[in-house]
């Protein structure tokens, strides 16, 4: 849990400047520290009851979609937060464009 607790005030620091509805848009696609599933949870046990909203962006994990992070523009659009768990993967470029703008 010590690896949560940056995150943790970083986002206790965001609650309290934005106050409650702030939507994080989460973008997960990589397979070997299984963020799929860790991640979810953590948001439904430490971060929905805050009032935090999520919007997820999952590449499978196999395949020629791999690489394919769908839905990562319209995410962003609503996000005021980014998290992003992406490892050995190649966006497309109009993603890869949309996560540089939104940063």
């Amino acid at each position: 849990m010590t690896f949560f607790r940056l995150p943790l005030f970083l986002l206790f620091s965001f609650y309290c400047s934005f106050g409650e509805d702030a939507t994080i848009a989460f973008v997960l696609a990589e397979r070997e520290y299984g963020t799929v599933k860790t991640v979810p949870a953590f948001y439904e046990s430490e971060l929905k009851s805050l009032g935090f909203r999520a919007t997820y962006v999952i590449a499978p994990d196999d395949g020629d979609g791999r690489n394919d992070l769908k839905g990562t523009e319209r995410a962003l659009e609503e996000a005021d937060l980014l998290f992003v768990s992406v490892r050995r993967r190649s966006p497309k470029i109009s993603q890869m464009k949309s996560i540089r703008s939104w940063v």
